[in-house]
């Protein structure tokens, strides 16, 4: 028998990066406790494949969090449909170029990284 670690009926969680890496794996562990997951990643098919896998009352939105507005809004209509939002798990990020020296590191590629908050 696995542990209980969530021990409330209804509980919603927007997942920020669920459509891979530690994001997809929090959606599953939290799903796995009984949580109503809203899988947010700018990997639209990424992010639909997870709420798919997830099941139940589980949905998806496309966004990209370097997008304030965007977040703002989809937020927003997370709460409405869910009533409430109880947590939210942010594991978006991205890595950019590896590999390369610092000093030979690209602005723009070092900017989108840090945007990425």
């Amino acid at each position: 028998m696995a542990l209980q670690y969530i021990d409330r009926g209804n509980y919603n969680v927007v997942v920020v990066g669920a459509a891979s890496g530690i994001g997809l794996q929090a959606a599953r562990f939290l799903s796995g406790q009984g949580v109503r997951i809203a899988a947010l990643d700018r990997n639209k098919d990424g992010a639909e494949a997870t709420a798919k896998e997830l099941g139940g009352k589980s949905i998806a939105r496309a966004v990209d969090v370097a997008d304030w507005d965007a977040v703002q809004s989809t937020i927003d209509g997370i709460a409405q449909e869910f009533g409430v939002i109880d947590a939210l798990v942010n594991c978006a990020g991205i890595t950019g170029k590896t590999n390369v020296p610092t000093h030979e590191v690209d602005i723009d590629d070092f900017d989108a990284v840090y945007r990425i908050t």
